[in-house]
């Protein structure tokens, strides 16, 4: 999981979150590889290529006018 993170920044973003939120390190490796594994199921099943935009969405910066 660990070159998937280096080289995703939405895949590092989410553990980054996770970790800040207080898991483990170990607890947001399994949640990033649980959120990855559900998405390729998903490529999978309706025959779709993987979008890391749509699996491992950014928050939306809002700015106020």
């Amino acid at each position: 999981m660990l070159q998937f993170r280096r080289a995703s920044a939405g895949a590092n973003a989410h553990c980054r979150r996770r970790r800040e939120h207080g898991d483990w390190h170990a607890a947001a490796e399994r949640s990033l590889f649980n959120r990855m594994n559900s998405g390729l199921c998903h490529c999978l099943q309706k025959l779709e290529h993987f979008d890391e935009q749509s699996a491992f969405p950014t928050p939306s910066l809002v700015v106020a006018a």
